[in-house]
């Protein structure tokens, strides 16, 4: 009788050392999981937060080639509506970084609740 008791408790502490392993091989992963998905949430916005500086300095570039190259009398009137083009460029993509910086903060304070 003993033996048999012996054998049912090691087959249950069988069980639960599988059962253990399992869970902590189902965490390691969820836990990767999040961490990849971080990384390509953030790799993402790099790129986008890069290309919209590129813009940026494009459109800026543009301005400033047009001023040195345009010196006739509707250089001002023209100056104008592309100053008013960067500016309202500028504004758009200050507008996506800040988007940007907001979303990645809660990614980033973003708890599991298995890591709880």
């Amino acid at each position: 009788m003993k033996l048999i008791r012996d054998y049912s408790i090691h087959r249950l502490f069988g069980k639960v050392s599988e059962l253990f392993e399992k869970t902590r091989k189902l965490e390691g992963r969820m836990a990767s999981d999040f961490d990849l998905k971080l990384s390509d949430t953030l790799r993402y916005y790099t790129n986008d937060t890069r290309a919209a500086l590129d813009l940026l300095y494009r459109r800026s570039r543009a301005l400033a080639n047009f001023e040195h190259s345009n010196k006739v009398s509707r250089r001002t009137k023209i100056m104008k509506i592309l100053s008013m083009r960067v500016h309202l460029d500028m504004l758009y993509i200050f507008t996506v970084l800040a988007h940007h910086i907001h979303h990645l903060s809660h990614l980033l304070s973003f708890e599991p609740s298995w890591c709880t």
